[in-house]
């Protein structure tokens, strides 16, 4: 006659049951995660004329960027057109005015030009 499995009693005693399977997979030790077909996106950023958060890529800080303003392209056609048409002296404002100029974008920790937003 066949022996019953250990795990069944007989009447009387509390019955026994087999333990349950792992709800989880054993992973081993050495275990390295793998990526199956996942992508990264780096979206570029947007420099306005206003202090953006990121990454930089020199000293791997996440920043805000500092901004610094030099004359550009937009600087020199206004100051020409304002000596176009009226006193040679009044074109010099663009110079001094910060909305006219473009704008640099540099990491406060390190120093690197991160990008530059062109005015015109």
């Amino acid at each position: 006659m066949e022996k019953p499995p250990a795990y069944i009693q007989g009447p009387g005693s509390p019955p026994q049951y087999p333990p349950p399977p792992s709800m989880y997979p054993q992973v081993p030790v050495n275990y390295q995660p793998q990526a199956a077909g996942l992508q990264t996106f780096i979206l570029p950023v947007q420099y306005g004329d206003q202090p953006v958060p990121t990454t930089c890529p020199n000293c791997n800080q996440r920043v805000v960027t500092e901004l610094s303003y030099e004359a550009g392209g937009l600087t020199y056609l206004a100051a020409f057109g304002i000596a176009l048409f009226f006193w040679c002296g009044c074109c010099l404002i663009p110079c001094c005015l910060d909305s006219c100029k473009d704008v640099y974008h540099r990491c406060p920790e390190c120093r690197v030009q991160l990008g530059i937003h062109k005015r015109l």
